[in-house]
């Protein structure tokens, strides 16, 4: 078992033994693995939607969707949950599970171990939204990681939304491949700036501290209020001017 206050799980494989292990402090950052996971899997997909590739390739893609992209990269989500990162743990297990659901199905429906008989275009509109909707969240809270992993959520929000209007227009299914193209190649970025940061123990790659976006927003509002406070000045004067 653990508690919130510990990093410590309990293993007691009999009434009287008990043995402690610390386990997030032996493990090692598995954001880079759920990063690049997702960004090689994106971009391949992307690729096919952009039509660089043949449409062929997506039984590659599929398959790849499956290992890398899914079972991989949730399970850095999990490991994630361990080191007690709610983010990280979130979204991994999020999208690699996303992945899995897509890729299987995308099997099964090859292999016509599943049938799709009539139109499922309303039932993948409605799967696009809702991936889409819990991404602008995800979005939100990677607003307090840094800047870097917030540019891949501002462009993977569209991507999800355009692949959505795809089902109803191939112009707008190609824009979502070259969106997720420019959010792959960003998540590759946070994931190699991470990875190498941390073997070599210190900034080799920036990632943008959160507080710059906050600073900024902070500074606006602290503008906007000197501004009010000098125009209550002014029409303070006016009002005396008048008396």
């Amino acid at each position: 078992m653990t508690t919130p206050s510990s990093n410590i799980v309990s293993f007691r494989p009999t009434k009287d033994a008990t043995f402690k292990v610390d386990v997030a402090g032996t493990i090692a950052n598995p954001g880079p693995l759920g990063l690049f996971a997702f960004a090689l899997t994106t971009a391949l997909l992307s690729s096919a939607n952009a039509n660089i590739v043949e449409g062929g390739f997506l039984g590659v893609v599929w398959s790849y969707a499956l290992v890398w992209g899914g079972a991989t990269q949730w399970t850095a989500g999990i490991l994630e949950f361990f080191k007690k990162n709610i983010f990280g743990g979130t979204v991994f297990c999020t999208y690699g599970a996303f992945w899995i659901g897509l890729g299987l199905f995308q099997i099964l429906v090859s292999a016509k171990v599943i049938t799709v008989d009539t139109s499922i275009q309303a039932g993948m509109t409605a799967y696009f939204a809702c991936f889409g909707i819990i991404t602008i969240v995800y979005g939100i809270g990677s607003t307090r990681v840094n800047v870097a992993l917030t540019l891949v959520f501002v462009f993977l929000i569209p991507t999800f939304f355009l692949l959505l209007g795809g089902l109803y227009n191939e112009s707008s299914n190609k824009a979502g491949g070259w969106f997720g193209i420019i959010c792959a190649a960003l998540a590759f970025y946070t994931g190699s700036a991470t990875f190498l940061n941390e073997v070599f123990g210190s900034v080799i790659l920036p990632l943008g501290s959160p507080d710059i976006l906050y600073r900024s927003a902070a500074a606006q509002k602290l503008l906007a209020t000197q501004s009010s406070d000098t125009m209550g000045d002014d029409e303070v004067t006016q009002a005396g001017k008048k008396v």
